[in-house]
């Protein structure tokens, strides 16, 4: 059966989408939505934990 609408978006271009790119060696910075006490990734878009690590090492490597 044919599916009617648009074609789902893949999640990792949503993901990307929220992140404000800049040049190379800059932090990206979130743009979407955030939680009053922090930022709520992982629960929006069950993002699997190898993922959020990836996300947390970029963190702190763009403090170093």
């Amino acid at each position: 059966m044919a599916r009617i609408g648009r074609p789902e978006t893949p999640q990792r271009i949503r993901f990307l989408a929220k992140f404000a790119i800049g040049a190379p060696g800059d932090c990206w910075r979130w743009t979407a939505a955030t939680h009053p006490q922090g930022y709520d990734i992982a629960a929006r878009f069950n993002v699997s934990a190898s993922a959020v690590g990836l996300i947390k090492r970029r963190e702190r490597w763009a403090h170093l």
